[in-house]
């Protein structure tokens, strides 16, 4: 069983989060500090994923391992050529923030949490509609290569 959906939109990248110590004016005392660098964008982002998903998904979350399919679409910019625009985007929001997001908001709706992601294929391409493409599906025992675990071209080196 394969989910699949599309949300529209201008994707955003989760904030990063900095660490740090600081010590008390008034006791001396250390303490931990987190600051998070969150924009307002990022949350309606969140939020706008999170009510399609639930508007589509049907059921309880997945239990076990599943792969993650992600894939960003953003808007051609305006200096791209018009015969050949690029197809790929190289440049940011990092991909790693936008799965992070993602990952984070399909928590406690597709599956209880987001360390069952245990494949992911992500992404990130110019189109005409901004948005992000999601599948997820539980995984299986894979069955790719041989027992051992090596590719194909390793096993056909060692019997020789």
């Amino acid at each position: 069983m394969t989910f699949s959906c599309f949300v529209r939109g201008l994707p955003q990248p989760k904030g990063s989060k900095r660490p740090f110590i600081v010590k008390s004016k008034d006791s001396g005392k250390l303490r931990a500090v987190t600051v998070d660098d969150d924009k307002p964008t990022m949350r309606t982002w969140e939020r706008a994923i999170q009510w399609v998903v639930q508007n589509e998904w049907q059921g309880p979350p997945l239990e076990g391992p599943v792969r993650l399919w992600l894939v960003f679409v953003f808007p051609r910019p305006k200096s791209a050529p018009k015969r050949q625009p690029p197809a790929w985007k190289d440049k940011k929001p990092d991909m790693d923030k936008l799965f992070r997001l993602v990952g984070d908001a399909l928590t406690g709706i597709v599956y209880r949490d987001d360390a069952q992601i245990a494949s992911a294929i992500i992404d990130k391409r110019y189109g005409d509609e901004a948005g992000v493409g999601i599948a997820v599906e539980p995984l299986v025992q894979p069955v790719l290569f041989p027992s051992f675990g090596g590719p194909p071209d390793v096993v056909e080196a060692r019997r020789a």
